[in-house]
Formats: C-alpha cells, sequence, structure tokens
C-alpha cells in the first residue's frame, strides 16, 4: 500500500512540474484560454500543447490627485502563440511610466512573450482575426 501511495505522489509531482505555464502580469488577466473560461484572478494559467489562444485585457489604476482615481482598461486582446516546449512562458508589459503612457498602451497594448528558449513570436489579434485563429486550433485537435 504505501508503495501504491508513493508511486502516485511520484508520478502527481512528475505531472505537475512538467506543464507548462503562463504567467500574467498584475496588470493583466485573462477571461480565456482556447475558447474556455478562466478565472480573472489567475496569475498563471496551465498551457497545453500546441496553439494557444489567450483572451487578455489590460487595466491600471490611475491616480489623477489625491482624491480622485480613474481605472483605465484595454478592449479584448486575442494573444495566439506556438507552444514551443518550455515549462514556463512569461507575458511582459513594456516599462509605463506616466499617466500618457498607460492611456496609450490601454489603446493599443502590445505584449512581449518570453519563455525559457527567449522571446517567442506571437500574433495580437482583434475579435475576427481570434475567430480565424480559434477554428485553426479546433481542426488540429479534431
Amino acid at each position: 500500500m504505501k508503495t501504491l501511495f508513493s508511486a502516485m505522489i511520484i508520478a502527481t509531482s512528475a505531472f505537475s512540474a512538467s506543464a507548462a505555464t503562463l504567467s500574467l502580469p498584475s496588470s493583466v488577466w485573462a477571461t480565456s484560454l482556447n475558447g474556455e473560461p478562466v478565472s480573472p484572478f489567475a496569475s498563471e494559467l496551465p498551457i497545453g500543447n500546441g496553439t494557444q489562444v489567450v483572451e487578455l485585457r489590460y487595466s491600471e489604476l490611475l491616480q489623477l490627485n489625491p482624491e480622485d482615481h480613474e481605472m483605465v482598461t484595454s478592449a479584448p486582446l486575442y494573444l495566439s502563440f506556438n507552444e514551443d516546449g518550455s515549462e514556463q512562458y512569461q507575458l511582459l508589459l513594456p516599462d509605463l511610466e506616466d499617466e500618457q503612457a498607460v492611456r496609450q498602451f490601454a489603446a493599443k497594448p502590445r505584449f512581449t512573450l518570453r519563455s525559457e528558449h527567449g522571446t517567442l513570436t506571437s500574433s495580437q489579434l482583434g475579435l475576427s482575426d481570434m475567430l480565424v485563429a480559434f477554428a485553426r486550433m479546433q481542426a488540429q485537435h479534431h
């Protein structure tokens, strides 16, 4: 019985250690991964094999003065990339030094995606392009 239990723990550990994840910065949240809803509070997403399509939004709380704040939020953006065999992927934002930079980024967000192998080529798509990418991804899995 102890041997079976130990084998299960080792197998579970090996599985969890080999599962790839995408780490998100605190001002970015995902609403879906490959068409499946995800928790908007998740700072890491599990990544499978092949093409990935992640629906993202950027949001930043600006302090306009000591008493006034404003939430600046982007429209949904779809990040599409091919998983490259890495265990860890990281979504990076540019340095946004001031209110103007935050507003410009929210209007046209551009992310950098890195893995253990370096910067990945990714597409950042609007809704219509995302639907095409998602249809291709579904065709690959069937």
